[in-house]
């Protein structure tokens, strides 16, 4: 495929199918390829996607800047020495870059503020606004609006209308989707090959073209199904004619064959000429309705998907969380004042605020993972299951099955095997390192892993990041067969819409 000058383009395709991967050819990280990359006058900035893998001090390191601000304060506080202006290398203005990049999405962190101490969302929209710069003319980006709140969002969707240069990107956003002008969908095809088909559109136009397309292929497929069948059927007749005309024959010139065996055997011959041949007519037929019907399977998508259903169990609508007057702050920022909230059994809350507002923090409060605060919270319940937004309770460096095994010690490996195929690993894929898994593969994992014991309550803190859109949907379907409580962190108004939120807890930001 190519790309044009100031041409938007997105890659979509399920999870490990190769978007990265495409993406990491492309900017030159990978190199060991057949065939042939050309890039003609590009300057790119790239965004990746596993950006919470990226090792950054505080704000100032995400712009390559930590030791010309550390020198520049030191400096204007008068108690800098030769060093600190060695460090500075002429970097006087290092401070009105770095305040001028994060303009882009009305950000105002203090510059040696810890990045560690950051939202999801707030460490996208950073690196986001260090990475774009007046000299690109090329935008590399994967997954750019993940963990973003929505402001964010229609911040980052005008930029994209607004960016003059060529835009390459990975996403499942269904509005950023609906920005570009092509879509490249990789999708497997038949048994084993994966291959790339263009789309001259955005999103809406995508989805419209996989209709007909699905349409035509049904239509095609059936057709020679019933081209078989009726060759088939017509073969048969054929070989109950040849059998009949030959019992005829038998009879009608059996004593004449005696008298006159030559011309009997000449006009048994020469009918059954005629029947091989008609036969070996619908022969030709079935073959080629069978070969056509092989081409057909060769091209039809590969699909496979998550099948996972909870057991009808009834949840009872007892208070599973209590919390009143809730009070905690993070790095001298209060984020809690007197907060307060009740969470009964098979309620579906969506608790929203702005990157930074505190969000995940009450997820991890609920989770026991914050014990810092002061006032009452109260949980009612022992089987509380929490995805966080990055999987971190799942161990990188053992392999699927043993992380489902730790994390459910006491179920059985078969039982957990037995899940685990469920979310599609199967067979030796339970061995592969969760390291080595992509991000969608990873949140089936942690899926497969807190579902198993079926809980109470689950805490999910933005569970549609890095998911395919087959995968969301699927997400959706297991959601809306779970009768218990749902605390859900998420951006994805759809998504939400579509697992039947029934209420919600705003947060507010704090100065």
């Amino acid at each position: 495929f190519s790309i044009n000058e100031d041409e938007k383009v997105a890659i979509i395709g399920k999870n490990g199918i190769g978007k990265s991967v495409l993406l990491q050819l492309i900017i030159g990280n990978l190199e060991a390829y057949n065939g042939k990359i050309t890039k003609s006058n590009i300057i790119f900035s790239y965004f990746p996607q596993k950006f919470n893998e990226l090792e950054f001090n505080t704000v100032s390191d995400v712009f390559g800047f930590e030791k010309q601000v550390k020198s520049l304060i030191k400096i204007e506080k008068g108690e800098a020495d030769i060093e600190d202006y060695e460090n500075l290398d002429g970097k006087w203005d290092c401070i009105d870059i770095i305040k001028e990049k994060m303009k882009l999405f009305n950000l105002n962190f203090e510059l040696l503020r810890d990045f560690n101490t950051l939202s999801g969302g707030e460490k996208v929209k950073l690196i986001l606004s260090s990475i774009i710069n007046k000299n690109s003319n090329f935008l590399i980006l994967d997954e750019p609006t993940n963990n973003m709140d929505y402001e964010s969002k229609k911040i980052f969707y005008d930029f994209i209308k607004k960016w003059e240069g060529s835009i390459l990107l990975v996403s499942h956003d269904r509005e950023l989707l609906k920005l570009v002008n092509k879509i490249i969908e990789i999708r497997k095809v038949g048994l084993s090959d994966i291959k790339l088909f263009s789309y001259g559109g955005n999103f809406d136009y995508w989805l419209e073209q996989k209709q007909i397309e699905k349409a035509a292929m049904e239509k095609n497929y059936n057709d020679s199904l019933k081209q078989i069948k009726h060759s088939q059927i017509e073969l048969q007749n054929e070989r109950e004619m040849k059998d009949r005309k030959r019992k005829e024959g038998e009879r009608n010139y059996g004593e004449k064959a005696r008298a006159s065996q030559n011309a009997a055997g000449l006009i048994i011959m020469a009918a059954e000429s005629k029947r091989g041949q008609l036969a070996r007519q619908c022969n030709n037929r079935v073959e080629k309705a069978n070969n056509k019907v092989d081409e057909m399977k060769s091209k039809l998508e590969i699909k496979q998907e998550v099948y996972f259903k909870f057991s009808p169990t009834k949840f009872s609508n007892k208070i599973l969380i209590e919390i009143e007057d809730l009070n905690f702050s993070y790095d001298r920022r209060k984020i809690f004042t007197n907060f307060s909230l009740t969470v009964n059994g098979g309620e579906r809350i969506s608790i929203e605020g702005k990157n930074g507002s505190g969000k995940t923090t009450l997820l991890k409060i609920i989770n026991k993972q914050i014990p810092n605060y002061t006032g009452l919270v109260r949980i009612n319940s022992d089987n509380i299951s929490y995805l966080d937004q990055n999987c971190d309770f799942l161990d990188n460096h053992k392999t699927i099955l043993e992380n489902i095994r730790n994390i459910n010690p006491n179920i059985a490996e078969k039982d957990c095997r037995d899940n685990l195929a469920k979310f599609l690993f199967r067979t030796d894929a339970v061995y592969k390192k969760v390291i080595d898994l992509s991000g969608g593969e990873k949140l089936r994992v942690a899926l497969a892993c807190i579902l198993l014991k079926e809980p109470e309550l689950l805490l999910l803190d933005e569970p549609t990041n890095n998911m395919d859109l087959d995968t969301i949907e699927v997400l959706e379907e297991i959601l809306n067969s779970y009768n218990g409580a749902i605390m859900v962190v998420s951006h994805d108004n759809v998504f939400k819409e579509n697992i039947k939120i029934a209420k919600t807890i705003n947060i507010e930001l704090k100065g």
